[in-house]
C-alpha cells in the first residue's frame, strides 16, 4: 500500500497539472483533516468494544480511499477536490488506526523482545515499501515512454487498495488477548491538554512538534523540486528515493542494538542530531550521485529517529490510556505538519516557484531542526527515569510521529505505527 500507493501521491498530483504549492498543500492539509476525524478513535473503540474491529474498519476505509483516488483523473474540473477528499479519507483511516493498534500490539509483543522485534520489523517494512516503490517507478517510467501514465497510476492505486484489503484480512485474523480493556476508552481533552504542559514529557512533545514544523517547511516540496527543477525521470526519482529505504532497512537492526545500550532517549538524541543537516545538504550540489549519498545519509539518520519514537512511545504511555493519548497527540502532530507546509507554501508563493526559492526552504528547514535541538536538550538535561510519566490519567503524550525523511523520504513513510 505504501510503496506503490502513498509514496506516489505527490507525483500523481503533479501529473494532474497542479502547481508545486498545490502539491505540497494537498500532501499536508488532508493529514490535518484526517487527524481531526481520528479523534473519534477512542469513541469508536469503546463503541465496538474491540481494538481489532476498529483497526480493521480503518484499514478498509484506507483501501476505499485509494479506489476513490483513481477517479480524480476523470474529474478534470474537480480533480483537486477528489484528491483532497480521498487523501483525507486515507489519513483518517491511517491515523485512526494508529492509537488503537499501538495499544493492541503491546498485548501481543512481549516487552523483553520489543526492541529487537520492532527493529527487525522496521527493516522488513522498509524492504517491502522499497519493493512496492520500485515496482511503481518502473511501471511509471514504462507508461511515460508510451503515453500511458494515467492508466499506470490507475493500476498502481488499484493494486495499493488490493494490498490494503489483504492487510485488513491479516489484521482481522490476529488475536486480541485483552479485548475487555477497549470498553474503558475515553478521550479526556482537559486532562490530556494539562498533561502536555507538565514536566519533561511535555517538553519532549514540544520538541517533536517543533521538528515536524521544521521538516514540513520543506518536506512536501521536495517532489516538485525534483520533477520541475531537476527534471528527473521517474526512473531517476525511484532510484533516489529507493536509496533512503535501503539505508533505513540496513540501519534499523543496528539501532535496535544501540537502543539496548543507550536507551530510547539516547537514541532520540542521536537521531535528532542526525536529521538536522539532511535538508541543507541539498544546497551544495545537484549532481545525481551526490544526491544519492545525501539520501543514504538521510535514510540512516531517520531510521534512528523513527525507531526512537517507537521505543519512547512504549516506555512513556501506559497501555490503558494509550488510544486516547495518541488520538489527541496525532491531532497536534498533524497541526504542526500543516503549519510547516503552509509556511513553506506561503514562502513559495511569495518568492515564486523557482530553483532558489526551493533552496531557501531547504536551508530554513535545516535551521529549524537545529533550533529544535534546544528543546530536546531542555527535555532531557535531567536524568529522567526510563519510564517517565505525567499525570494525565497516568499517561504521557509521547508517541508516534510521521517523520518524513527529506526529499524522497518526505513521502510520508509512517513511523512504526503502520498497522500492517
Amino acid at each position: 500500500m505504501v510503496g506503490v500507493g502513498e509514496t506516489y501521491f505527490a507525483a500523481f498530483v503533479l501529473s494532474l497539472g497542479m502547481s508545486g504549492v498545490a502539491c505540497g498543500l494537498l500532501t499536508a492539509l488532508p493529514m490535518l483533516c484526517g487527524a481531526a476525524l481520528q479523534l473519534a478513535a477512542p469513541w469508536g473503540v469503546r463503541r465496538m468494544g474491540s481494538y481489532r474491529s476498529w483497526v480493521v474498519s480503518c484499514a478498509l476505509l484506507q483501501a476505499a480511499s485509494l479506489l476513490l483516488m483513481v477517479t480524480a483523473q476523470a474529474m478534470s474540473q474537480s480533480a483537486a477536490i477528489v484528491v483532497f477528499v480521498a487523501s483525507t479519507m486515507y489519513w483518517a483511516g491511517g491515523l485512526g488506526t494508529m492509537p488503537a493498534w499501538n495499544t493492541w500490539v503491546e498485548t501481543i509483543v512481549p516487552q523483553e523482545v520489543r526492541s529487537r522485534f520492532f527493529a527487525r520489523r522496521a527493516r522488513w517494512s522498509q524492504l517491502a515499501t522499497l519493493l512496492g516503490f520500485v515496482t511503481g517507478g518502473v511501471a511509471l517510467q514504462w507508461g511515460a515512454e508510451r503515453g500511458l501514465s494515467e492508466e499506470v497510476f490507475l493500476g498502481m492505486f488499484a493494486l495499493a487498495a488490493a494490498c490494503r484489503f489483504a492487510s485488513a484480512w491479516c489484521l482481522a485474523s490476529q488475536s486480541e488477548p485483552r479485548r475487555a480493556m477497549a470498553s474503558s476508552e475515553r478521550l479526556r481533552f482537559c486532562g490530556l491538554a494539562a498533561g502536555f504542559a507538565r514536566g519533561s514529557a511535555g517538553r519532549l512533545v514540544a520538541y517533536l512538534m517543533a521538528v515536524q514544523v521544521a521538516v514540513y517547511l520543506s518536506g512536501p516540496y521536495f517532489a516538485p523540486f525534483m520533477f520541475r527543477e531537476l527534471n528527473l525521470s521517474f526512473a531517476d526519482y525511484t532510484c533516489l528515493i529507493g536509496v533512503a529505504f535501503v539505508a533505513k532497512a540496513v540501519c534499523s537492526p543496528l539501532y535496535g542494538r544501540l537502543a539496548g545500550r543507550i536507551g530510547s532517549r539516547g537514541l532520540l538524541a542521536v537521531g535528532g542530531a542526525g536529521i538536522v543537516p539532511v535538508a541543507g545538504l541539498w544546497l551544495f550540489s545537484d549532481n545525481y550521485w551526490y544526491l544519492m549519498a545525501v539520501q543514504a545519509l538521510g535514510g540512516a539518520t531517520w531510521a534512528a529517529y523513527e525507531l526512537a519514537m517507537v521505543l519512547v512511545f512504549f516506555d512513556a504511555v501506559p497501555r490503558g490510556t494509550r488510544t486516547s493519548v495518541l488520538a489527541f497527540y496525532n491531532f497536534g502532530n498533524a497541526a504542526a505538519q500543516v503549519c510547516g507546509a503552509l509556511l513553506g507554501g506561503w514562502a513559495l508563493v511569495h518568492w515564486g516557484e523557482h530553483y532558489e526559492s526551493y533552496h531557501l526552504l531547504f536551508g530554513l528547514s535545516t535551521y529549524g531542526r537545529f533550533a529544535a535541538l534546544g528543546l530536546l536538550w531542555w527535555a532531557t538535561w535531567q536524568a529522567l527515569p526510563a519510564r517517565f510519566s505525567i499525570v494525565v490519567a497516568r499517561s504521557a503524550p509521547v508517541g508516534t510521529v510521521r517523520a518524513p525523511a527529506d526529499a524522497p523520504a518526505a513521502l510520508e513513510v509512517a513511523v512504526a505505527t503502520r498497522a500492517a
